[in-house]
């Protein structure tokens, strides 16, 4: 068998590191840095209705007490977990931007 030997497999061996997501930026105004921004997800389960905790599963007609996830594919795992007691045919996942200031 023929093997190529270690200079022509490095390529293919080479440990190259994952892109880092970029979920925090850095929010300025007027010349200042303010806070950070940071991208957060919310899933709605019907028109009105968010996903919140607590329950089987749990839920609010009031945005700010839904539960916020920091990645997409986390609230895409909880809306399954969602759909394990109700179906939820036209529940989605909603984007938002949340701004964190300095302390």
């Amino acid at each position: 068998m023929f093997s190529p030997g270690k200079r022509a497999c490095a390529h293919l061996t080479a440990r190259v590191p994952p892109p880092v997501p970029r979920r925090h930026f850095i929010f300025v105004a007027g010349g200042k840095q303010k806070g950070s921004v940071m991208m957060v997800y919310i899933v709605v389960l019907e028109q009105g209705v968010y996903l919140a905790l607590g329950g089987d599963p749990g839920r609010t007609t009031v945005p700010g007490s839904a539960r916020r996830y920091s990645t997409r594919k986390g609230a895409g795992i909880a809306l399954g977990m969602a759909r394990r007691f109700r179906p939820f045919l036209d529940a989605y996942i909603v984007s938002m931007v949340k701004v964190v200031p300095l302390k």
